[in-house]
């Protein structure tokens, strides 16, 4: 096989993030090679990309990756000889013991790979609703259903103790199941056009041939519509400065990832305020407001905001909840009074 050293780093960099850090089963840390595409597989999620070589084998992730993302030159040659993974991009050349161990394709076998017949159509709202309600699901292991979105025929449902999520879909799916949120955030960075509901996996591809396997969670998710019942609620439309204001206060909020930040919303009379605090400092902006709320406060992620702000949003409140309205997206927050 040649390819550009580019194009190997980035198909590689796609199926990453369907490595174990660790493995019982060796090949979970591996990139693995089929002849018709190259894989990964962690027991949780699967990512496949369609790729000719003359092939099949399993390498060391790390190994692999490392050598290629620092190659340069138009072109590396990748051959299979004698137990080795032989790389070749001009001057520079490397060999990798590679496994032809059959584990793990037994184990991807067992997940049930769909049919052509199995396929069905996505539209593109399934993803922008899967966006936003992957910041709501919980974290707690001990509930295993709140770490996941509810895909529920004609909307999508996620929630933890203090916030729930509520996404309608344009078109129903035909399937209901537990989509894991740790799942979910990965599986965003793919342009997903079908999807395929087998046994205990859920199936989702590309146009270009990329296939993202995630398992899922086998359980009841509860009915949440009497939730979303507001009573003695004043709403106000939330101005279009504050997503200006969210975008510059976010990069202080503290969190390894997006999905773990947090920023302080407040209403005071006339004034929302925006602020972030974490171990680098600070920052605090204010807006200007002509509607009548009450005095509130209250946290949320700062993605998640900026991203359903691109809509025209208004936001309810009741005491002990705050409703925020954003297209088709309902979310709902219980606050501290």
């Amino acid at each position: 096989m040649k390819i550009a050293p580019s194009e190997f780093k980035e198909i590689l960099l796609k199926i990453k993030p369907g490595l174990a850090s660790k493995g019982i089963v060796e090949q979970a840390t591996h990139f693995v090679f089929t002849g018709d595409d190259v894989f990964t597989y962690n027991d949780q999620i699967s990512i496949s990309y369609p790729l000719e070589t003359e092939f099949k084998c399993s390498v060391p992730s790390t190994k692999l990756y490392d050598f290629v993302k620092d190659l340069k030159g138009k072109e590396v040659e990748v051959t299979l000889k004698e137990g080795q993974l032989l790389l070749t991009c001009g001057k520079t050349k490397a060999g990798i013991n590679v496994s032809t161990d059959e584990t793990i394709m037994e184990l991807v076998d067992d997940m049930g790979f769909p049919k052509d017949t199995e396929w069905k159509s996505l539209d593109k709202e399934f993803l922008e609703g899967i966006k936003l309600c992957m910041f709501s699901a919980s974290k707690d292991l001990s509930c295993p259903y709140m770490t996941c979105i509810s895909v529920e025929n004609n909307r999508l449902v996620s929630g933890d103790d203090i916030r729930i999520s509520l996404f309608d879909l344009k078109h129903d799916i035909s399937d209901t199941f537990l989509l894991p949120a740790t799942a979910a955030t990965e599986l965003v960075k793919f342009d997903i056009v079908e999807y395929a509901l087998m046994k205990s996996w859920v199936f989702f591809s590309t146009l270009d041939g990329i296939v993202f396997c995630s398992r899922i969670v086998v359980d009841e998710y509860p009915n949440v519509s009497e939730f979303f019942e507001m009573n003695n609620a004043v709403t106000m439309k939330l101005p279009s400065e504050f997503k200006d204001s969210i975008n510059t206060v976010y990069p202080m909020a503290d969190g390894d990832f997006d999905i773990d930040k947090q920023i302080e919303i407040s209403v005071t009379k006339n004034t929302l305020k925006c602020r972030s605090d974490g171990a680098s400092g600070w920052a605090e902006t204010s807006i200007d407001i002509h509607d009548k709320v009450p005095d509130l406060t209250f946290k949320a992620n700062p993605v998640f905001l900026s991203e359903v702000l691109e809509h025209n949003t208004t936001m309810t409140y009741e005491p002990g909840k705050l409703l925020i309205l954003s297209g088709k997206l309902k979310h709902l927050m219980s606050l501290v009074v």
